[in-house]
């Protein structure tokens, strides 16, 4: 078969992008031909047989390029062979199946909805799932699945719900345990002290400013906060008095290692459309406290090592379940729980199951189709059309 995939462009540590490349691998794995359509340089390397072409995009704003980027495909859409699936990672109304890495977009007050900003995002996204839009839906989570169904009232016909993309390849290194006393004397952090981790790189919308807050009522606990080392945090930390137990370190592959040295989790986002570092935070045994508005919270509760602080989000909340997870025996019971239930991620998820789960709904989809063709031909023929 014959697909395009297109998107934006590919960030640095975005996970939609990491999916968006690693699906694409998998379909030219089983022998399909895949064309990449994106609007700047990739600035990285696909397998051998990915052609990649560059759609020129020109616009000021980030919500201009968006706009154009679609515009441009739909254009690009009709000179395409019939035949051609066309794949897209960002709100593309001309699309044949879409990878859904968001929520919808919030409504907000008057002056949000009127803002350029907000109005291109909502166009874009009404012309794709509203009343008149055509393009399958690929879910991550339920829960996003809900969230869709419910603003826009989407059929059964017009989704899926793909396994997680955490999977196969997700093992611990051979040394992860004995590394916890090194990264804590690196860390100048004490054996018997909590150490709680908070993991994400645009800091606001994954909650560290509440991990933060979190230290000056758990006066024996230590923060690790990865990826966003922004001076707005650092100042916040000096402000609570603990930026002396506040550890801000640029997001790294040594994750694992990171992890292995914590006793907790936390992670209150704002908005979460999945948290991939809450199943990495299973699979290593590290029990997790996390706000309602990740996607992924369920495998928390589910796994029964942490808990999820429920909607509306309060710090009080927050402050009580992490305080309780620190609890020894708590804590303990947490991480056997979450040992137990991180290798059955693994078995069940991963890129590979991704990419045969998309495949298999577009093949059912295709062969749906074509039987209808066949069925209104015959009708035809028989009424002398």
């Amino acid at each position: 078969m014959k697909f395009i995939f297109a998107i934006l462009k590919l960030r640095p540590l975005g996970g939609k992008e990491r999916d968006f490349v690693g699906i694409v691998a998998a379909f030219v794995a089983r022998g399909h031909e895949v064309t990449v359509l994106m609007s700047e340089s990739p600035g990285i390397s696909f397998p051998d047989g990915v052609a990649v072409q560059i759609v020129p995009v020109r616009a000021w704003t980030n919500h201009g390029r968006h706009r154009a980027f679609a515009d441009a495909l739909s254009g690009a859409r009709r000179q395409m062979d019939d035949d051609t699936v066309l794949i897209a990672f960002d709100r593309v109304p001309c699309a044949d199946y879409l990878f859904v890495a968001g929520r919808p977009l919030v409504a907000g007050n008057f002056w949000k909805r009127a803002m350029p900003r907000h109005r291109a995002f909502a166009d874009l996204e009404h012309a794709t799932f509203g009343t008149g839009g055509t393009a399958f839906a690929f879910f991550l989570t339920e829960d996003q699945a809900v969230r869709y169904r419910t603003r826009y009232d989407i059929g059964e016909d017009r989704f899926a719900v793909l396994p997680t993309t955490f999977g196969v390849g997700r093992a611990l290194p051979r040394d992860y345990y004995e590394t916890r006393d090194a990264v804590r004397g690196e860390l100048g952090i004490p054996e018997r002290i909590s150490l709680l981790i908070h993991v994400g790189v645009n800091g606001h919308l994954k909650g560290l400013d509440r991990a933060i807050d979190l230290l000056p009522h758990l006066p024996d606990a230590h923060l690790i906060a990865v990826g966003d080392t922004g001076a707005r945090f650092r100042w916040q930390a000096r402000r609570r008095g603990v930026h002396a137990r506040t550890h801000f370190i640029v997001y790294a592959a040594d994750l694992p290692r990171l992890l292995g040295a914590a006793d907790l989790l936390v992670h209150p986002a704002r908005d979460e459309n999945t948290g991939t570092v809450i199943l990495e935070s299973l699979l290593y045994g590290i029990p997790a406290v996390v706000s309602a508005e990740c996607g992924y919270a369920g495998h928390v509760a589910r796994a029964g090592a942490g808990s999820v602080v429920a909607a509306p989000f309060t710090q009080q909340a927050l402050l009580a379940q992490v305080g309780a997870a620190l609890e020894p025996q708590r804590l303990e019971q947490f991480k056997a729980a979450a040992r137990d239930y991180g290798p059955r991620l693994v078995a069940e998820g991963g890129i590979e199951r991704v990419a045969e789960a998309m495949l298999a709904t577009i093949r059912d989809r295709l062969q749906g189709l074509h039987a209808e063709a066949r069925r209104r031909e015959r009708g035809d023929i028989e009424h002398g059309r």
